[in-house]
């Protein structure tokens, strides 16, 4: 668009939405009509995002569709399955106790210096053992990240204290920003004495999350991070924790050397110790807190970052068929369990087909062509049953993107590595047709979809009005400065009302009313469509 020519159909957040409607560049969608030719896919906005139709919204006029999200899983955070092991935790902390009791021990009882004893103790002698722990590198409990406050700030802590300080929620009907509560003051406390404990990497207040707080994870600096795991994280066949466990390997094969094992005597060692690698990871379980809560900031239930809302070049406005007939193949796909099948997955018998009874692993095997090998669920090849498999050759993202397909059953424009061109959201009773039943079960286990805190107003930031947004990022950039100092105790808890003051003064109570009003509106907004829903009922079956 910065050259001048507007694409007919393309994906944007609330934010750029606002900006582009102001400028002329998008052309307006009445609710009426998506209404009349998507009634299916309308009712699963309401359904999941009623705040979808605001957020899509400038100046009372509606100018897009909001792109409802398939599996709005939360995603839940990481131990090293094989320190708990060697520091006697015996379960997966559960408790924020039980957090604090695993913390304590990867900080003082050197856990990757045991899980190595562990595993190669029958192969050393009493000297050699002592050297490994008398040249254990420094570890600490858990890592974090203060700045990406949507997912790597503790949000899994501040959950066991009822609360998600980003987060819009009501408390006794009124509407409250999650920063400046009381659950939020202890969350901090708890923070704040595990960081004095030295559990908390220092680095919290500089590293990101997915890319030095995984860096540390891999490198057996820490034990635990917050806001990774999901079911394709974990699995033994993704490439992320191959690469986890090959790294693993070199560092024993070095430490090996190190206490006097040849090259190839370690390499041996390695060889045989194959279980090991298997998987050092196991997911979290979100911690209870003290008064019974637990919970995790959750995403919101739209596309994620500048694709959650579907709009029309201004161009379009002169030809609406073309937006009827987009609304009309959202539909139809929709309402088209084979058809949704076939755009994602592909063809039966050419591109999947259904594992057969007592079939343990499929026949997949690495190729120099094979890249993603693992990322996509329909390949992992260890499961019991993976319900539907790949045909060679696509079982890789490379080959299944050329062909237009997704790694399941996912369709769109909007998302990253699916060549079909209309999205739609899965309906659960197709996935779960479809999914591994042992996804299915770890995603119960690990991730159950109540576990997720979400906000009202499904974000903050990226689904709020224009004339609010930078108000709000910066209320946020001031609460995130003010935390990490509570956390690091360079400032103390003893001045939290001057904080919540200060707060309060820099526009929160302003932004706490237009917020209010916002919410009035996506109220408003939610009946209309109700109205037009029922009546779009009343009309196709009158």
């Amino acid at each position: 668009m910065v050259a001048g020519d507007i694409p007919d159909v393309f994906v944007q957040n609330s934010v750029s939405l606002n900006k582009a409607a102001k400028h002329g560049l998008i052309c307006p969608v009445p609710k009426g009509i998506i209404v009349k030719y998507a009634p299916t896919y309308a009712a699963m906005v309401q359904k999941y995002a009623p705040y979808g139709w605001t957020a899509a919204m400038m100046d009372s006029d509606q100018y897009g569709v909001p792109l409802v999200k398939s599996f709005p899983f939360p995603k839940v955070g990481i131990w090293r399955k094989d320190w708990l092991d060697a520091v006697g935790m015996d379960r997966t902390p559960d408790t924020i106790e039980d957090y604090t009791i695993a913390l304590d021990r990867f900080r003082t009882e050197k856990p990757d210096a045991k899980s190595f004893i562990v595993a190669f103790g029958d192969d050393l002698d009493a000297s050699q053992k002592q050297m490994v722990l008398d040249n254990a590198q420094p570890t600490w409990g858990m890592g974090g990240d203060i700045g990406i406050w949507g997912s790597g700030m503790f949000t899994d802590i501040f959950g066991a204290y009822g609360v998600q300080p980003f987060n819009w929620a009501f408390d006794n009907g009124e509407l409250q920003w999650g920063g400046i509560q009381d659950g939020a003051r202890n969350a901090l406390e708890q923070l704040n004495t595990w960081y004095n404990a030295d559990y908390i990497h220092p680095d919290f207040v500089t590293d990101i999350y997915y890319m030095e707080g995984l860096q540390k994870l891999y490198s057996s600096i820490v034990g635990y991070i917050a806001f990774w795991s999901d079911y394709k994280h974990t699995h033994i066949d993704n490439d992320i924790a191959k690469t986890a466990a090959q790294l693993q390997r070199d560092r024993d094969i070095e430490l090996l050397m190190n206490i006097g094992k040849t090259e190839s005597e370690a390499r041996e060692l390695v060889i045989e110790k194959s279980d090991r690698y298997i998987n050092l990871w196991t997911p979290a379980r979100v911690p209870i807190g003290p008064e019974g809560h637990r919970g995790i900031r959750g995403d919101h239930d739209l596309l994620m970052g500048f694709r959650s809302i579907l709009s029309f070049g201004r161009q379009i406005a002169d030809e609406p068929e073309k937006i009827i007939r987009w609304l009309i193949m959202m539909e139809t796909i929709l309402n088209d369990e084979e058809l949704m099948v076939s755009c994602g997955l592909g063809i039966e018998g050419v591109h999947w087909r259904w594992q057969q009874p007592g079939e343990i692993r499929e026949n997949i095997m690495d190729k120099d062509d094979a890249s993603g090998l693992g990322q996509v669920q329909m390949t992992f090849v260890t499961d019991p049953e993976s319900v539907v498999v790949a045909m060679e050759p696509y079982g890789t993202s490379f080959e299944r993107s050329r062909q237009g397909l997704a790694w399941f059953l996912e369709t769109g424009p909007a998302l990253r590595y699916s060549g079909t061109l209309v999205y739609v959201p899965v309906p659960d009773s197709t996935r779960n047709k479809y999914i591994s039943k042992t996804q299915d079960a770890w995603e119960k286990k690990y991730t159950p979809k109540e576990w997720a805190d979400k906000c009202i107003f499904g974000d903050a930031e990226l689904l709020v009005p224009g004339n609010i947004v930078i108000q709000a990022k910066g209320l946020i950039a001031y609460q995130q400065m003010a935390y990490a100092e509570f956390i690091t105790g360079e400032r103390g808890l003893n001045d939290w009302d001057h904080f919540v003051y200060e707060f309060q003064s820099r526009g929160g109570i302003e932004l706490k009313e237009k917020m209010i009003e916002y919410y009035d509106q996506i109220i408003k907004t939610e009946k209309q469509v109700d109205s037009l829903l029922h009546l779009s009922s009343v009309m196709n079956n009158g």
